[in-house]
């Protein structure tokens, strides 16, 4: 008889332990990344030039997961400077559906001219919302030559 309880409540333990198990691998593939899907922050440079305020300033968040094909733009901002003086303020939303944990995020700036030319580009990665990367960045642009 003490085998036939004992058996009796091993079984129902390895049943709830797997149906917790199963539910926590169902909670961890529909959840959304830990970031979130909305990518905030500042643009700023360092150079010291003066742009006209009818400079356009463009930043993308681009799916870089790929080292092998071009970088896919999932959202992007473009906007006229205007009179302000950087830093300057964005804010990128993006689907969350869109957003998957095991891929990389990257936002990408740059500045153009009134005429076009490019003025202003990040030459460095500001990785986001997936892989512990944040979703606030500062990103500090270079001249373009």
């Amino acid at each position: 008889m003490p085998r036939r309880v004992l058996a009796t409540a091993l079984t129902a333990r390895a049943i709830r332990g797997r149906k917790a198990a199963t539910a926590a691998a169902a909670a961890s593939q529909t959840s959304a990344p830990t970031g979130g899907s909305e990518v905030r922050g500042q643009v700023t440079y360092r150079e010291r030039m003066t742009l006209a305020p009818t400079s356009m300033l463009k930043v993308a968040l681009e799916d870089v997961s790929r080292l092998d094909a071009p970088a896919t733009v999932l959202t992007e901002q473009t906007r006229a400077l205007g009179p302000a003086n950087p830093p300057y303020a964005f804010a990128l939303a993006c689907d969350p559906g869109m957003i998957r944990p095991d891929r990389s995020y990257a936002v990408r700036a740059e500045i153009r001219d009134p005429d076009g030319k490019l003025k202003l580009t990040t030459v460095t990665r500001y990785p986001v919302l997936t892989q512990g990367a944040p979703n606030e960045v500062e990103i500090v642009l270079q001249a373009a030559n």
